[in-house]
């Protein structure tokens, strides 16, 4: 175990330990607490992006939300920035990756309005596995296959609300390496409507017709978007969206 007291004291110690298999614990300065990293992956890139780049501080510009969705949720460090950002709400955490989801419930344990679930964001009741179980952390992507062979669940979000008790989302945050095609083509006309802010990593470069599949659905909806590094940000009309 190492402790650190600089955040990027420790992403400068966690790449000289780039040849290092276990987690390393180091201090967040944001969080104000310890979080879990595995110095040979992905995972320090998004830490930067969290919590150094602040890539998510634009979605949560001027709201207040009480319920969060975090699909694609990784190690849990984008969690754990909506925590810290919007105090007072729920947040859902669905990673379908196995190794991912561990350090995901370890670095959420102790915050008591993150809820894991291992599994992807999916239009439908379905069985998933994911393409490649050796690809690079963060870009794990799931398909849909026959029964004898899934290994991830699938979660709707419509059950995911009806679970919830609620019929709205106020920030639903996807990084889903391409699923996200599937999810606007079918079945978004049952909880679109119940979203209120959406901000989105689309990956096209993966699955082609990504971009086309999402804004087909949302343009049924007023928005106005804002760009943010590699997220897209969309606020819906019924939302009033200020300065930061």
């Amino acid at each position: 175990m190492r402790r650190f007291t600089s955040t990027w004291d420790a992403l400068r110690l966690c790449t000289s330990l780039r040849r290092e298999k276990r987690p390393v614990e180091v201090a967040c300065s944001y969080l104000d607490r310890n979080i879990w990293l595995r110095p040979a992956t992905s995972d320090l890139a998004v830490f930067r992006e969290a919590f150094g780049e602040r890539e998510y501080e634009v979605a949560c510009w001027n709201i207040e939300p009480k319920l969060i969705i975090d699909a694609g949720a990784n190690i849990g460090l984008t969690s754990l920035y909506f925590a810290a950002r919007c105090a007072n709400a729920r947040i859902i955490a669905l990673e379908p990756e196995a190794s991912n989801v561990e350090l995901l419930r370890r670095n959420t344990e102790a915050v008591s309005n993150i809820t894991v679930k291992a599994g992807a964001l999916w239009p439908r009741k379905a069985s998933l596995s994911l393409v490649d179980d050796h690809a690079e952390k963060w870009a794990f992507s799931v398909k849909e296959n026959s029964p004898s062979v899934s290994s991830v669940s699938a979660f709707t979000l419509p059950d995911i609300l009806a679970e919830i008790g609620t019929d709205c989302v106020d920030l639903l945050k996807l990084d889903i390496e391409g699923a996200e095609k599937d999810l606007f083509t079918s079945g978004w006309q049952d909880w679109l409507p119940k979203v209120k802010r959406i901000v989105i990593e689309l990956h096209d470069r993966l699955v082609p017709g990504c971009s086309k599949a999402f804004y087909s659905a949302i343009l049924t909806r007023n928005f106005r978007q804002i760009t943010n590094g590699q997220n897209v940000v969309i606020v819906f009309q019924d939302e009033t969206e200020g300065s930061n």
